[in-house]
This record gives C-alpha cells, structure tokens and sequence, in this order.
C-alpha cells in the first residue's frame, strides 16, 4: 500500500503500471510462498516427529504447488504486455504515421498469445510429457 502512495506521487505513467501489473500476482505468491514453506516442515521429519505428508501425497502436492508457480509467471507475463503496449504508445505518438498506431495493438495481442502458448507449452513439456521430473 506504500508503495502505491509513493507510485501515484510520480508524474510517469510506467512505474503505475509496473506496480500494478505486478500486485495481485506478488500477493498470490506470497501466499503461495506461505503454503510452500508450511508444505516443506509438514513433510519433513522434524525432532524425531513423523512428516504429516509421506509418499505419494508429496509428489501430488510438490507438483501442483509447482504449477501455479509456472502459471503466476504467465500471469506476469501477460500483465507486463499492458506495460509494454503503453511504452510503444507512448513511442508512438511522436511519430508522424498512423501505421505504428495500428500496429501496436497487434503486436500486444500477439504477444499474449505468444506468452499464453510458452507457458502452455511449459505445462505440457513438465507436467504430461514428463511428469516425474519435476
């Protein structure tokens, strides 16, 4: 929340997109940073006490904890093409052309595709074509 006060003060219209690209899924990976650290003291032996999580219950939870880390990166992804649609706007419009003005809105919708299929295809690649190694 400081950090937004101390955003809004600035006259640039980035660092506001930046910081709000970033916040919804830098909470989420707290916390998911949060159940990931309580994940690590549950399955391991602690003092002579037996892990809560054993075997199979491990590698289930290790995977899909593992998973929406790879998907709070695409979400990352997809919000920084908003802050890098605004740049080349901003670029834009010093120039003299409409054709630049065109495009850009292309260019940022290809770029999300472009990033929903990498992590798409990430997904895949660890999790169905490899599952066990992770």
């Amino acid at each position: 929340n400081r950090m937004f006060k101390w955003v809004e003060k600035s006259t640039n219209k980035v660092d506001d997109l930046t910081l709000k690209a970033i916040r919804k899924p830098l909470n989420t990976s707290l916390i998911l940073l949060g159940i990931w650290i309580a994940y690590l003291f549950l399955s391991s032996e602690v003092q002579g006490i037996e892990p809560v999580f054993t075997g199979h219950t491990i590698y289930i939870l290790s995977t899909f904890l593992s998973l929406i880390w790879f998907l709070i990166l695409g979400w990352v992804g997809l919000n920084f093409c908003d802050v890098f649609s605004h740049l080349m706007m901003h670029m834009a419009e010093q120039t003299e052309t409409r054709m630049d003005d065109m495009l850009i809105p292309v260019l940022r919708r290809s770029l999300k595709i472009f990033i929903v299929l990498i992590t798409l295809i990430l997904l895949i690649q660890n999790y169905i074509l490899n599952p066990h190694n992770n």
